[in-house]
């Protein structure tokens, strides 16, 4: 996926998976999201996170038994047991409609959601609903072009009968059988301390493994300057740690 997005005075160029078209790129600033490993004079800045990585070159039965049996498995023969039911949003107006209720969810919780401006075509989005036809939320996943990762971005519920849960095994379903080769959990905190262990554990539950996840940086021409300041202004009040800064930002005003 590639989009641009106006910050300030220049355009960044924002490539999910793109490794070729990021190092090719020549704007002020480009980011990249992979899970490859780049040489290190390709890009300006790494920031290394943890995601969760299901292969889904395994049969359904060997990833099923591979969830939690308590925490996973339970949850989803109980939703589908009760009704609800997970359809794939195939109209702007089913897109739309998780959208907006992602919106008001995260007003509420103080989480990422889309921007308002932002398509929703590079995205696949799962509504659930229950047996009474009763809208119940959803989730969003972003996918690689080349069928490597199908990624859980956003995500949003009632959390009434188990349909968070339900989402993602219909969602793994759905990359396995469209020829994605791994499920993407969408990341982790590196470090987990109190107020991230809930999101930890949702996603541990579901039997992937631990893997790094990237974000890299690249900067050109007068913006480096910039950046070398926002380089030394991490250095010393977070330690050069990127993964401490953005946990700050995160609990004032969730990164997109």
């Amino acid at each position: 996926m590639f989009r641009e997005r106006k910050i300030l005075w220049f355009t960044l160029f924002d490539y999910w998976f793109e490794v070729d078209n990021f190092i090719n790129s020549s704007p002020a600033l480009s980011i990249l999201r992979t899970n490859k490993q780049l040489d290190k004079k390709q890009y300006s800045v790494k920031i290394c996170e943890k995601t969760f990585l299901t292969d889904l070159s395994k049969t359904e039965t060997e990833i099923f038994s591979s969830f939690k049996q308590k925490s996973a498995k339970y949850p989803i023969k109980k939703a589908e047991k009760i009704g609800v039911e997970v359809i794939l949003a195939l109209t702007i107006e089913t897109k739309e409609n998780f959208k907006k209720f992602l919106s008001d969810f995260a007003k509420e919780r103080n989480i990422p959601a889309f921007a308002k401006d932002e398509s929703l075509e590079h995205y696949d989005i799962f509504n659930a609903y229950s047996s009474t036809k009763e809208y119940l939320g959803g989730i969003a996943c972003i996918f690689d072009s080349n069928k490597e990762i199908f990624r859980y971005k956003y995500g949003a519920t009632l959390y009434k009968y188990s349909e968070n849960d339900l989402l993602i095994w219909k969602a793994m379903q759905y990359a396995k059988k469209n020829g994605y080769h791994y499920f993407d959990m969408g990341g982790v905190p590196v470090k987990a301390d109190s107020s991230s262990q809930g999101r930890y554990k949702f996603k541990e539950k579901f039997g992937g493994e631990l893997v790094d996840f990237y974000t890299y940086i690249k900067v050109s021409g007068p913006l480096r300057i910039l950046f070398f300041l926002s380089k030394i202004f991490v250095y010393v009040f977070f330690k050069n740690d990127y993964n401490n800064m953005i946990s700050f930002i995160n609990k004032y005003k969730p990164i997109q």
